[in-house]
């Protein structure tokens, strides 16, 4: 499971997740995680409604160089080294479901919409 920014999964236009994989918290409120990613679906839609575009989802290179900023941040942390919990995928090992670093991180994040990784389907000519 993942989605980049937590939020948009390439093959899946116009789908968008709201806390879906890595966005739970152990620390603080999800109120902060759920508006950064409303926002950012806004910022999704508004790109789609300026370009005419049909639909938007996130390209694979944006999506697997997000997986590994993940994995990169959660690599020696709790947990990932040793605990057995249902925090880790028990196919692959790795946290699907907790957000690894601040609140402030991920909103911070989310701030800025970048339209290069994403990919808009156009619609067709009239």
């Amino acid at each position: 499971m993942a989605a980049h920014n937590n939020v948009t999964v390439p093959g899946f236009p116009n789908l968008f997740l709201l806390l879906g994989p890595n966005s739970g918290l152990g620390h603080s409120s999800l109120v902060l995680m759920l508006e950064a990613q409303l926002d950012h679906v806004l910022a999704c839609l508004g790109h789609l409604e300026r370009t005419g575009a049909q639909a938007i989802e996130a390209t694979r290179e944006a999506w697997h160089t997000y997986r590994r900023k993940l994995r990169d941040h959660t690599s020696g942390s709790t947990w990932t080294t040793g605990c057995d919990s249902w925090y880790l995928d028990p196919r692959t090992g790795h946290n699907t479901a907790l957000w690894p670093r601040s609140v402030i991180a991920y909103r911070n994040l989310l701030r800025t919409f970048r339209p290069h990784d994403h990919t808009l389907t156009r619609r067709p000519a009239p």
